[in-house]
Order: C-alpha cells, then structure tokens, then sequence
C-alpha cells in the first residue's frame, strides 16, 4: 500500500488542506503565486502588439521595394536595348531628342534618346527610360558613336 497525502505529516511551516491530498500554503507563500497582474499582461500585449505593426510595416515596405527594383530592372534592360540598337544602325541617329514607345513586362515604357555632337566625328547618345506616364527616369544609358 502506497502512503496518501493524508498519511504523511506537514512540513514545518505548511498547513494541512480540507482537501485530500493537498496541502496548503502559507501565506506568504499564496502571495507570490497569483499570477500575472493587470499592468504586466497590458504591458506584454503592448509590446507584442508594437512587434506585430513592425513586422507588418517592414513587410510592406519590403513590398514597394521589390516592385520598385522591378521596374528599374526593366527600365534598365530597355535603355541596354535601346543603346544596342542606336549603335548597331548603319547610319548614326539624328541630332536632337525622339522618343519611342516600348511593351515588356506587360507595361509600356517610354524611351527618350538625346543625340548631339561631341566633338571631331563623334556623337553622344543618351538614353532615359520613363514608366508610361512617369515623369522620374528609372535608368539610362550613355555612349559614344563614331560619325563618318
């Protein structure tokens, strides 16, 4: 036969429960396990609460971020083309601005190429590409051609 709760004396300092089995606290005891106060769990739920809304505004702002890299990427990849093209003619661009109107990524972006004399048989040629309807340059190109 096993002891019970019951059968076995208090330790100093304890008393024992009208429940079997258990033994009560002291007093001072109860005091120090009654749990997490009201200021303690708001303070806890405030700074989770601030650690949630953090994480939420870096993920949006993670977001933007690669959407805008995105488009940079593309603009870049239509100014290189655009540059290759100007270079590969077999006659030099007209002096002055044009613009050209270019489809990739399933938007359209806007071209603009500057080409201007830039001293004995040479000609510089710029390029700037725009979002459709953007007025900021999202990437360029610059080069040297040769006039014969």
């Amino acid at each position: 036969r096993f002891p019970l709760s019951s059968d076995i004396a208090p330790a100093p300092g304890r008393s024992t429960s009208t429940v079997p089995g258990r033994c009560a606290l002291r007093q001072s005891d109860q005091a120090d396990e009654r749990g997490f106060t009201l200021v303690e769990t708001l303070v806890a739920l405030s700074a989770l609460a601030f650690i949630s809304v953090s994480a939420m505004a870096m993920t949006a702002s993670a977001a933007r971020f690669a959407g805008s890299e995105r488009d940079r990427a593309l603009a870049a990849l239509i100014a290189d083309n655009l540059m290759v093209e100007a270079m590969a003619r077999t006659a030099p661009p007209q002096l002055g601005e044009s613009e050209v109107m270019v489809e990739l990524g399933g938007r359209r972006w806007r071209g603009k190429m500057l080409s201007r004399e830039a001293g004995a048989n040479l000609r510089s040629i710029e390029i700037a590409v725009f979002a459709e309807d953007g007025e900021q340059s999202l990437a360029g190109a610059q080069s040297l051609r040769r006039v014969e």
